[in-house]
This record gives C-alpha cells, sequence and structure tokens, in this order.
C-alpha cells in the first residue's frame, strides 16, 4: 500500500513538474510573436490544440517537438474542452 501511494505523488509531482514546463515553454515560445492571452481565449480539443502547434511551428515556431509537446499538453490540460 506504501509503494503505491509513493507511486501516486510522484505521479502527481511528474505531472506537475510537466505542467510547470510546459507552461515556461508555451510562454517562452508563443510570446515571441502572440499576446499570450489572445491564443487561449478560445478552448480546443486536444487535436485542435495539436493542429495550432503544428500550424505555429511551420510559421516559424521555434522549439524542440518534446517542447511542442510540452505545450500541447498545457494547453490541453488549462485550455482544453475535455474531451
Amino acid at each position: 500500500m506504501a509503494l503505491a501511494l509513493a507511486g501516486l505523488s510522484v505521479g502527481a509531482a511528474d505531472s506537475s513538474a510537466n505542467t510547470t514546463r510546459g507552461k515556461a515553454e508555451y510562454e517562452r515560445i508563443c510570446s515571441a510573436c502572440h499576446d499570450l492571452g489572445a491564443g487561449t481565449a478560445n478552448k480546443r480539443s486536444r487535436s485542435q490544440w495539436t493542429a495550432v502547434v503544428e500550424d505555429m511551428k511551420a510559421m516559424g515556431a521555434e522549439g524542440t517537438n518534446a517542447e511542442m509537446q510540452l505545450v500541447i499538453d498545457y494547453l490541453t490540460a488549462n485550455f482544453g474542452t475535455g474531451r
């Protein structure tokens, strides 16, 4: 039981760390061209956020695939439709 509980808190810590990293990458990458509030005014599904991030990358947004995935995860978790 203690191991299961320890695993849950590690998972929660990983999730929190990824959210923090995702927000930082979102702010770093997206603020190069955008007011950060404008892009998140509308909620989107994961697939929609993925398409938006892919479009932005095609237009010059700079970040690794891993950084872009963190951005997608952050946007979906905080500005997603819940689907």
